[in-house]
């Protein structure tokens, strides 16, 4: 196999996706949760074309333990060659540049899976997401999607938060609290956050002094990796789902308090 050496754009994306932890990239858990579902699709397909909703490694990697047909789908190339590196692909791996809201294929994969993929979009084009996400599943195929809902949070205050990070034994930087002061503060009304609003509430904190001078900078100097990240309720999802696909199972991984609120869906097209 000849080596592409990368660019310095995609060197760059591959230290900033090492920095990423979970719950932003999948875990552990996260990934045995879509082994289980790959292990019951490929009993009934053994010979299944998979399609990814972006280039996450995790997943990449899981298409090669199997060498199956995969095929990521992403409007940035430079994703697709830079995680390659950081991946275990499959020889059969392949690459469609297009966004997720304007795909003309129709019935290719007999299994879509998308790792967070909704919530980059915005909610006003959720239900054109999973229409597109309907349209290139072969008949009774399968998705699976974890989706990030809004739900009770077991950290329910910033002192929760910060007292579990100064808790864990795995060094884990400050800036991995994030994306749970992130589900914390989210507008209700508008199911995200604003940066001006996430910059205030973490003003107040260090105010209040829940963080020190040094975690306040850290906090900020570091690019935010969870914004735009758009919440759902699992209500309104699953209506949005219910003329497209039946559920065949809700999965929840342990191994992070967040994953309460990121919900895998494991789905079956419906007729």
């Amino acid at each position: 196999m000849t080596f592409i050496p990368l660019t310095q754009k995609q060197e760059n994306m591959v230290q900033r996706w090492k920095k990423h932890l979970p719950p932003i990239r999948p875990s552990n858990d996260i990934v045995r949760l879509y082994l289980k579902n790959m292990q019951t699709v490929l009993k009934e397909r053994p010979n299944a074309n998979w399609g990814i909703l972006g280039c996450t490694p995790e997943i990449r990697s899981l298409a090669g333990m199997y060498q199956a047909k995969i095929t990521c789908i992403d409007n940035n190339p430079d994703a697709f060659y830079a995680y390659k590196t950081i991946s275990n692909p499959s020889k059969y791996e392949e690459f469609i540049c297009s966004d997720w809201l304007h795909l003309n294929y129709k019935g290719v994969f007999d299994i879509v899976l998308g790792d967070g993929a909704m919530s980059m979009l915005p909610k006003k084009d959720h239900a054109k997401f999973l229409a597109n996400i309907y349209k290139i599943i072969k008949p009774r195929g399968f998705a699976i999607l974890k989706i990030h809902t809004v739900a009770p949070l077991i950290l329910n205050t910033p002192q929760k938060i910060f007292d579990w990070y100064h808790e864990r034994e795995d060094n884990f930087p400050i800036y991995s609290t994030r994306p749970y002061l992130y589900a914390l503060w989210l507008n209700k009304n508008t199911l995200c956050l604003s940066n001006a609003e996430y910059q205030s509430k973490i003003l107040e904190i260090q105010r209040n002094g829940i963080i020190n001078h040094e975690d306040y900078n850290e906090l900020n100097s570091i690019r935010n990796p969870v914004f735009f990240i758009q919440y759902t309720k699992k209500e309104i999802f699953e209506n949005l789902i219910s003329s497209y696909f039946e559920i065949i199972s809700i999965d929840y991984a342990e191994d992070y308090p967040l994953h309460k609120n990121h919900p895998l869906y494991f789905l079956r097209k419906k007729e």
